[in-house]
């Protein structure tokens, strides 16, 4: 018995012959001028289900693959590049050969910073078809947000093969060779650009940067000088002579470049930063505040700012908000020592005894030869009643042979920084460097940005049986993502009542109230599958005890019914976390395991093991079973995203990103989110 997915991959197209799809790295021409987005794109699915009413026989043969193409790359130029990979799927499907269709999808997955699916999909058009110069320059791009600067290098060396006069390739062929140290490659390059393009400005800034890893700081400034003189509006160059000013303690010229970045580009938090620096050593406090405010209000979590603030709110008096801030950067480091001696010498001088005494007391426990924190602890115990604590911090100091004598700290400007892992005592009133990231140098002016929304990196839930009318779809229940179930099928027939039985992601129903009047109106139900349709919209408004027993009936009329046992499983499982029964649970996982060997091929029953196992905290099995569900149903979307979040969550980003980017791929568009959090997390390491 085969278990697979519900509307399988239609094999759909227009039955009307256009020319050849063009380079997928231009802006496409609009076909449809008049249609606004949505309107396109129900336009597009309309001629997709007419196209279904083809015989399924003759249907791949039908397929008009250069119409597919054509309705791909208009998704694409209304940056629609999730419809455009739905389009380019049809194509690949419809002819596997096809080299462009690999290439063109592989583009609206570089505008999604699918970087590795991207890249997969160029390899397999540069296998199918070597001579296309343009998925060379694509899967260059997709190595080098990926740093693989070698990969990259040998891609941009096959295009200047063809292209010498290329100069992007160029360029950043050197940018390939100055991140791999290759630095005597990279100055041919260059040398060779500036040479036949002078004007090209980013050149300057990579000359620049070879300069900085020479260690030849002066000839760095002077290639920006060069640059600045071309072009005074150059934001990244303003910003580097402001870092440098700061550096060498020319802290007016500091603040002057920085304000000009800063003029360009207000957005750039860490210019903010830097400038604050500048203007304290110059003792412009209020100046300084200002800067860490709007750092702090453009990225709220902005650890330098809030703990530099933090500082600077102490030195001038405001010790309160200076607490504040030092809350702030302890709940993100809660063993961050010198913010807690900070914190512990503020809560002393606003009266809070009882909170510095905390703040000691958790600074001992980290450093427990900590002298000067008995001491400080004795006098505040003394000054709190605790006479014994008093004494006994006292004794330790003595033991120690100490005679420590604190007197009130008071602040001075300083004008030094120290590194953010620096905790040595002593630099507890020493601001905190903040370090730029290195700036890219290739441009990222790629429409469509689907994968900045916000997803919550929690794994999909699994799928239930759910009941809706006839006449709803399943768009109308939330999540649209459901399997066919060919027993479902079989019971079709025995259902009196006017709802389909589908098994669908577990979502809460639309209407509750409209979900009870259901339920009255269906008080008698003879049949498995009638006593299954109850069973579902009980669940459905959270009655697991009503639902359970209808489900058990269920099972009484047939006691083969996969479904009554799936829904009695599933009602298990959700008991657990709503009326906290720790045994429902195993109970749930028990009746899976079977249900496992019974049905080995089923991949939903691995995929609801593995969800289950996830939540409690059998990672390594789930991810078995997310990985065997998979290799069942190779388009089970919500197995392959929820392998991705397991993985992503267990530290291991590199693993993640070709499960997410499958499930991207296959329509579970907020897996682009994470994937986006998975490689970011990989250039970390």
């Amino acid at each position: 018995m085969k278990h697979g997915r519900t509307g399988s991959r239609p094999k759909a197209g227009v039955r009307r012959r256009t020319a050849p799809a063009e380079a997928a790295g231009r802006r496409f021409s609009r076909l449809v001028p008049t249609c606004g987005t949505q309107s396109l794109q129900t336009w597009l699915t309309a001629l997709v289900c007419a196209a279904g009413l083809l015989l399924p026989g003759t249907l791949r043969a039908q397929t008009d693959v250069d119409n597919v193409l054509l309705m791909g790359r208009n998704a694409l130029s209304f940056d629609d590049n999730l419809a455009a990979i739905h389009y380019f799927n049809l194509a690949i499907e419809a002819r596997p050969s096809l080299a462009k269709a690999y290439y063109y999808r592989a583009y609206a997955k570089f505008t999604l910073e699918d970087f590795h699916g991207a890249e997969t999909d160029c390899t397999e058009a540069i296998r199918l078809n070597p001579f296309l110069t343009d998925v060379y320059r694509l899967r260059a791009l997709t190595r080098l947000n990926q740093a693989d600067y070698t990969g990259a290098a040998d891609d941009y060396g096959h295009v200047l093969t063809e292209a010498a006069d290329d100069a992007t390739s160029r360029f950043n062929r050197a940018i390939c060779c100055i991140e791999n140290k290759n630095l005597d490659a990279a100055d041919q390059d260059l040398d060779l650009l500036l040479h036949h393009q002078p004007a090209m400005l980013h050149a300057y800034s990579a000359k620049a940067q070879i300069c900085l890893e020479r260690g030849d700081t002066l000839a760095a400034v002077d290639w920006i000088d060069r640059l600045l003189a071309r072009n005074d509006r150059d934001r990244n160059a303003w910003e580097f002579k402001g870092r440098y000013a700061l550096q060498k303690n020319n802290y007016a010229e500091a603040d002057s470049c920085l304000s000009r970045a800063i003029a360009l580009a207000p957005q750039a938090y860490d210019n903010y930063v830097a400038r604050a620096q500048a203007r304290h050593a110059m003792k412009r406090f209020a100046a300084a505040m200002a800067d860490y405010d709007e750092a702090i209000a453009l990225v709220p979590e902005h650890f330098v700012a809030h703990y530099n603030r933090g500082l600077l709110r102490a030195l001038v008096g405001e010790n309160n908000r200076a607490i504040e801030d030092f809350d702030f950067v302890i709940s993100l480091e809660p063993d961050n020592t010198l913010a807690l001696y900070n914190r512990a010498l503020l809560r002393e001088q606003t009266g809070d005894l009882k909170g510095a005494v905390a703040d000691y007391t958790k600074l001992i426990e980290l450093y427990p030869n900590f002298m000067a924190g008995y001491a400080a602890r004795a006098q505040l115990r003394r000054r709190t009643g605790d006479r014994r604590g008093a004494l006994d911090d006292e004794t330790v100091v003595a033991r120690a042979g100490l005679d420590i004598t604190f007197g009130k700290r008071s602040r001075q400007p300083v004008n030094k920084v120290r590194k953010r892992d620096d905790h040595l005592f002593e630099h507890y009133d020493m601001f905190v460097e903040e370090r730029a990231d290195t700036a890219r140098l290739i441009g990222d002016g790629w429409f469509g940005k689907v994968q900045n929304n916000k997803v919550e990196g929690e794994i999909l839930p699994m799928f239930v049986l759910t009941a809706r009318p006839h006449t709803a779809t399943t768009a109308a229940y939330g999540y649209t993502a459901s399997l066919h179930m060919p027993e479902l099928t079989a019971m079709e027939k025995e259902n009196g009542f006017s709802f389909t039985l589908c098994l669908m992601l577990e979502n809460k129903p639309q209407s509750l109230a409209a979900t009870e009047a259901d339920i009255a109106a269906l008080n008698v139900a003879h049949t498995t599958a009638e006593l299954l349709v109850r069973s579902a919209l009980y669940r459905s408004i959270y009655d697991y005890e009503a639902a359970l027993a209808d489900a058990r009936a269920a099972l009484q009329t047939d006691t083969a019914s996969l479904p009554a046992k799936m829904q009695i499983a599933a009602i298990h499982a959700a008991q657990n976390t709503v009326e906290g029964e720790p045994s429902s649970r195993e109970m749930a996982l028990h009746e899976l395991d079977a249900l496992t060997e019974a049905f080995p091929k089923a991949a939903y029953i691995r995929y609801n093991r593995g969800v289950l196992r996830a939540k409690m905290n059998r990672t390594e099995a789930a991810l078995e079973d997310f990985a065997a569900a998979a290799e069942m149903d190779d388009r089970l979307a919500e197995a392959f995203y929820n392998k991705g979040v397991l993985l992503l969550k267990a530290g291991r980003p590199e693993d993640a990103i070709p499960d997410l980017s499958r499930a991207g791929e296959l329509g579970l568009y907020g897996a682009y989110g994470l994937l986006k959090q998975a490689q970011r997390n990989l250039r970390k390491k």
